[in-house]
């Protein structure tokens, strides 16, 4: 579950700096890097949702 959480952390984290051009060269288009960006971002917050979602239910079903 940790190892889920960083990752998706990451996933964040690159999306940032795809938007800031600090991960593709400056030759790329601006639209394409924060199109790029964006979609790192939401599924970076997609994955940490449905890991937390995921979780949620398995301590409330060992209850």
């Amino acid at each position: 579950m940790i190892f889920s959480y960083t990752v998706s952390a990451i996933v964040i984290v690159a999306g940032i700096g795809i938007i800031a051009g600090l991960i593709f060269p400056p030759y790329v288009p601006s639209n394409f890097r924060i199109i790029t960006g964006i979609v790192f971002i939401l599924y970076g917050i997609y994955r940490s949702v449905t890991i937390w979602t995921k979780s949620k239910q398995t301590f409330n079903n060992e209850e």
